[in-house]
C-alpha cells in the first residue's frame, strides 16, 4: 500500500504469510513472520521517522529497505523501541531519507506474532511541488497578446547565467519557470511582469532552450513595478516565430504574478479552408466566401496568366462533386476585389499542373475584375475549385455554382456541336451520357438530351 504522506494508517497483520527473507541486525535472532508491505516516496530530505508505537497489540517488527522487490537493500531494521508502546514491544526506525526516493516499509511479528495497529509516519514539512513549467522543455504554450497568471514558487534553476542579465553582481536568472510563446506580427514586443509580488527577472531566447543552442535575445532585472524591482523588455519580433520567455528572481526571489505581453495588431486569422488539405465541400448554387487572411497554398500556373501575374494568390480551397453531365459554370461575378480563379480535375493537393482545367482572371462583374470558368462535368467526378486574388488582393463575394447539361462540348451556348458530343459520349458508353436518372447510359439518354438541347437547357452564361 502506498503512503503518500505523513500520518497514521490503520493496519492488521491477521491472516497474513511471510513474504521477505530474514533481515539482519534486528535483534530477533531470525525471521519476522505474517508480514504486510507499504512503499513511501521521499517528498522532501530529511531525518524520517515510523513507527508502531500508538496502539499495537502485539510484538512487531519494521525493516526499511530501498530498491525493488526481489533485489532489497535494507536500509534500518527494529524489533523493540525503547519508550514506544506497552513493554516496548513496538518498533520505530529513524533515517535520512533523500527526496524522491521511493522506501519500502515491511511491518511483521517476532517469531511471526499477529495484530493489529497503527502505522505512523513523520518527517520534515515538505516543500510544495514546482511549477509544472520549471524546466524549459515543459515550457507552457501561450499565444497572442495579453495576460498570463504565474509563479515560481517551488521553481529550481534550469537556464544558464547570462551576462546580459548582470546586475549588482548577479547575472543569474534564479528559480526560473519557462514560456513558449509565437508572435503573430513582425514589429516590436514589450513583455513584462510589473505586478510581481517579488524582485522579478524576465529573459528571451530565440528558439531552443539554451542547453539546446538558444541564443538570448534581452533580459532585464530592474524596470518597473514596485520600487522598480520589476522586470520589462522589448524586442524586435518576427511574426510566426516562436520565443521562450524565462522569468525568475534576482538571489532566486521567489513570488507570483502576471505576465503581460503586447505588440503590433494580428491580423485576422485565415479562412478555415485556407488550405487545400482543409478544402470545404461545396454544392450547386451560391455560397459566400472570404479571402480575407488567406495565405497562398498552391503554385502559379501559365494558363492563369493576367498582367504578367500567373499566381492565384491568397487562395482558398473547395471541392465540388458533380450531379449532373454537360458542363458547369463557376463563377464569382460579384466579387468586391479583383479575383482569380482556378478549377481542376479530381480531388487531393497534388499534380496541380495536370489536373487543371480552367482558370481565369477577368470575365465578369460591374468592373470586369471579377472571374468564372466552365468544366466539363462528369457524374460522380470531384473537382477542385480554388478562389484566389490578382496581385494579392483579398475580399469577399459569391461563388455560383450552375449546371448546364445541355451545353455539352463546354462552349458557354446550346448548338449543334453540343449534340455531336453527346452522341460520342453515348456510343462509348461514357457515363456522362447518363441523363435520365436510370442505372447505365441507353436510348432513354437520347431523348432526355435531345429535350434539354431543344429547350435551350444549359445556355448559362
Amino acid at each position: 500500500i502506498a503512503l503518500t504522506g505523513y500520518g497514521a494508517t490503520a493496519f492488521t497483520t491477521v491472516g497474513a504469510t511471510t513474504d521477505g527473507t530474514a533481515p539482519s541486525s534486528c535483534g530477533t535472532g531470525g525471521q519476522i513472520g505474517n508480514d504486510i508491505w507499504f512503499t513511501y516516496t521521499a517528498c522532501v530530505s530529511g531525518s524520517h521517522t515510523v513507527d508502531t508505537c500508538a496502539g499495537g497489540n502485539y510484538d512487531s517488527t519494521l525493516v526499511l529497505y530501498t530498491g525493488a522487490c526481489g533485489a532489497l537493500t535494507q536500509a534500518g531494521c527494529n524489533d523493540d523501541a525503547t519508550g514506544c508502546g506497552a513493554g516496548s514491544l513496538s518498533s520505530r526506525i529513524i533515517w535520512t531519507a533523500t527526496a524522491g526516493t521511493q522506501y519500502r516499509i515491511r511491518l511483521g511479528g517476532y517469531q511471526g506474532a499477529t495484530g493489529s495497529g497503527t502505522l505512523t509516519l513523520s518527517g520534515p514539512v515538505c516543500t510544495p511541488p514546482g511549477p509544472d513549467n520549471d524546466n524549459c522543455a515543459a515550457a507552457t504554450v501561450i499565444s497572442g497578446y495579453g495576460s498570463t497568471a504565474f509563479t515560481n514558487v517551488g521553481a529550481t534553476t534550469d537556464g544558464p547565467a547570462e551576462a546580459l542579465c548582470n546586475a549588482f553582481g548577479s547575472n543569474q536568472v534564479g528559480a526560473d519557470v519557462w514560456y513558449r510563446w509565437t508572435g503573430c506580427a513582425s514589429g516590436t514586443i514589450t513583455i513584462s511582469v510589473c505586478d510581481a509580488s517579488y524582485d522579478t527577472r524576465l529573459a528571451v531566447y530565440g528558439g531552443n532552450c539554451p542547453a539546446s543552442g538558444g541564443v538570448i535575445l534581452v533580459c532585464n532585472d530592474d524596470a518597473c513595478g514596485t520600487n522598480g524591482l520589476r522586470s520589462q523588455v522589448t524586442f524586435a519580433a518576427v511574426a510566426s516565430t516562436t520565443y521562450l520567455i524565462r522569468i525568475g528572481g534576482f538571489n532566486s526571489a521567489t513570488g507570483s504574478g502576471t505576465l503581460a505581453i503586447s505588440g503590433p495588431a494580428c491580423p485576422p486569422p485565415g479562412p478555415a479552408n485556407d488550405n487545400c488539405a482543409n478544402r470545404e465541400g461545396v454544392g450547386q448554387g451560391n455560397t459566400v466566401f472570404s479571402t480575407i487572411g488567406a495565405t497562398t497554398d498552391g503554385p502559379a500556373h501559365a494558363g492563369c496568366l493576367g498582367f504578367g501575374d500567373s499566381q492565384v494568390a491568397n487562395d482558398i480551397w473547395y471541392n465540388h462533386p458533380s450531379q449532373c453531365p454537360g458542363s458547369i459554370r463557376i463563377a464569382l461575378c460579384d466579387a468586391n476585389y479583383d479575383t482569380k480563379l482556378a478549377a481542376y480535375l479530381g480531388s487531393g493537393c497534388t499534380d496541380y499542373e495536370a489536373r487543371l482545367m480552367a482558370c481565369n482572371d477577368d470575365a465578369c462583374g460591374g468592373s470586369g475584375l471579377a472571374s468564372a470558368v466552365r468544366i466539363q462535368s462528369r457524374i460522380g467526378e470531384n473537382y477542385t475549385i480554388r478562389i484566389g486574388g490578382f496581385g494579392g488582393a483579398t475580399g469577399s463575394g459569391n461563388m455560383t455554382i450552375v449546371y448546364c447539361p445541355a451545353d455539352f462540348d463546354g462552349s458557354g451556348s446550346v448548338d449543334v456541336p453540343d449534340i455531336f458530343a453527346f452522341l460520342s459520349a453515348w456510343f462509348a458508353q461514357d457515363i456522362r451520357a447518363d441523363l435520365d436518372g436510370a442505372p447505365g447510359v441507353g436510348v432513354p439518354d437520347i431523348f432526355a438530351f435531345l429535350s434539354l438541347w431543344f429547350a435551350g437547357a444549359g445556355a448559362c452564361g
